[in-house]
C-alpha cells in the first residue's frame, strides 16, 4: 500500500489511487506473460516434432495442434493489458504530482483567505461615529477588507476548479483503462478485483443518470456562496441564479438579516435542478431524512453518486446538523461530499450564510461508518426519487 495522501485545503483527492499498487500489477502481468511466452515455446518444440518423435508425439500433436495458436494468443492478450496498465501507471503518476502541486497552492491560498477574513475592520459595519467624514473613511476601510476577502476567496476557487477539472480527467482517463481492459479475460485472470485501477469511483446505481447530474452540478458550484448576498463570492450559481433556491431569502428571524443556513437549500437546489423529485424538502437538514422515509429510499450503506448525506440526525429533536451531496465513491469506501453551507464566521445566522461557500470533502469510512470531515458521523443516505 502506498502512503495515504492528504488534502485538507483542496478539500478532496483529484487523483486517489495506489501508485505502487499499479506497478506490482504491471510486473505481475509483465511476469505472467513471461512464463507463457516461456511454455508457449516449449509446446510449439512438441507440435513440430523437434524436441519429441516418435508415435506417442504423433498422437499428442494432434491432440494439441491448435494449443500453442491459444497460448500465443494469450501471451498477446496479457502483453496488450500490462501496455495499458503501464501507460496507465505514467498517467497516475504525473496526475498525482499535479495534485500535490495544487494542494501547495491551495493551502498557500486557504491562509491568505483566513487572513483576509481575520481582519478586523470587518467588524466596523453598523457602527456610528461621530462625523460623516467618518463614517465614510470607515466604510472604505470596511470595502477595503471585503475586497480582500472576496479576491483571497476567488483564488482558491480557481485553485479548488483547476482540482476539479484534474479530478474528471483522473475519471475519464480511469474508464477508458476500464474499457480497454473489459472482456479481456487473460487480464482479468491475471489482474483480478485486487489490482484494478484503483481510482475508479463507484458510481452506483444512479450512475449516468440522474445521479451523476446532481454530482456534476453540485461540483461546478464549487467556492460558490450563498449567492448575490455573499459577502466572499456574490457571483451568481453555475446556472446564473442568484441564490440557491432560498438561501439569500429576506429573514424576520433572529437578526433580520438577508440569508439563511443554506446546507439543505444547496443539496434541494441540485437535486430539483437534476430532475429530482423535491417534494416535501425545505431549508432544514432533517428534511432529507424524513424525504427518505416518505419515499422509501433512506439507507445507512453503499451510499450512491447523487445521494444526501443526512449528518447527525436527532429523532428525539426532529434534527439533523447538516446534509450534503455524494459526488463520488472512492475505492477505498471513503466519499466525495460537496457540502453548502461551508466554513462560515461565527455570529447571526445571516452572518454565517453570507460568509460560506461550497466545499468539497472526503468523508471517510471506518467500519462501515461514514464520518464528514469534522468528524460527525452520517446518520443515513437519501436517494433522490423521480416521481
Amino acid at each position: 500500500m502506498g502512503a495515504t495522501r492528504s488534502f485538507p485545503a483542496l478539500g478532496f483527492d483529484p487523483a486517489p489511487g495506489d501508485l505502487d499498487a499499479v506497478h506490482s500489477a504491471v510486473a505481475a502481468l509483465r511476469s505472467s506473460g513471461k512464463q507463457i511466452t516461456e511454455a508457449h515455446d516449449a509446446v510449439s518444440g512438441v507440435h513440430t516434432g523437434n524436441s519429441w518423435t516418435g508415435q506417442a508425439a504423433e498422437g499428442f500433436q494432434h491432440q494439441v495442434s491448435t494449443l500453442g495458436t491459444n497460448v500465443s494468443a494469450a501471451s498477446s492478450t496479457i502483453d496488450g493489458a500490462s501496455k495499458v496498465l503501464g501507460q496507465w501507471a505514467d498517467d497516475l503518476g504525473t496526475m498525482q504530482s499535479t495534485a500535490d502541486h495544487l494542494e501547495q497552492q491551495a493551502a498557500q491560498a486557504q491562509q491568505q483567505l483566513t487572513t483576509a477574513q481575520a481582519n478586523p475592520d470587518l467588524k466596523l459595519a453598523g457602527q456610528t461615529f461621530p462625523s460623516q467624514e467618518a463614517a465614510q473613511a470607515v466604510q472604505q476601510q470596511y470595502q477595503a477588507a471585503i475586497g480582500k476577502v472576496k479576491t483571497a476567496q476567488q483564488d482558491l476557487d480557481k485553485i479548488r476548479q483547476q482540482a476539479t477539472q484534474l479530478s474528471q480527467q483522473h475519471q475519464q482517463n480511469a474508464q477508458e483503462v476500464a474499457k480497454s481492459l473489459t472482456g479481456n479475460s487473460a487480464a482479468q485472470s491475471n489482474f483480478g478485483p485486487r489490482h484494478d485501477p484503483p481510482m475508479q469511483p463507484n458510481n452506483g446505481k444512479n450512475a449516468n443518470g440522474i445521479g451523476s447530474r446532481i454530482a456534476s452540478l453540485a461540483l461546478a458550484n464549487q467556492g460558490k456562496g450563498a449567492g448575490t448576498c455573499s459577502q466572499v463570492n456574490s457571483s451568481k450559481n453555475s446556472l446564473g441564479g442568484s441564490s440557491f433556491g432560498t438561501s439569500c431569502i429576506l429573514k424576520n428571524g433572529e437578526d433580520g438579516g438577508t440569508g439563511e443556513y443554506w446546507c439543505s437549500d444547496f443539496a434541494k437546489w441540485t437535486w430539483q435542478k437534476s430532475g429530482a423529485n423535491v417534494s416535501g424538502l425545505d431549508a432544514g437538514a432533517v428534511s432529507f431524512y424524513k424525504y427518505g422515509q416518505d419515499h422509501n429510499t433512506l439507507h445507512t450503506g453503499s451510499p450512491q453518486v447523487g445521494d444526501a448525506a443526512v449528518v447527525q440526525y436527532n429523532p428525539a429533536q426532529g434534527k439533523a446538523e447538516h446534509v450534503g451531496v455524494v459526488t463520488a465513491v472512492n475505492p477505498d469506501g471513503s466519499l466525495q461530499v460537496a457540502d453548502g453551507d461551508w466554513n462560515g464566521q461565527s455570529g447571526t445566522q445571516s452572518h454565517w450564510a453570507q460568509t460560506s461557500t461550497v466545499m468539497v470533502h472526503t468523508y471517510k469510512n471506518t467500519g462501515g461508518k461514514w464520518y464528514d470531515s469534522d468528524g460527525r458521523d452520517v446518520s443515513a443516505f437519501v436517494s433522490p426519487a423521480t416521481s
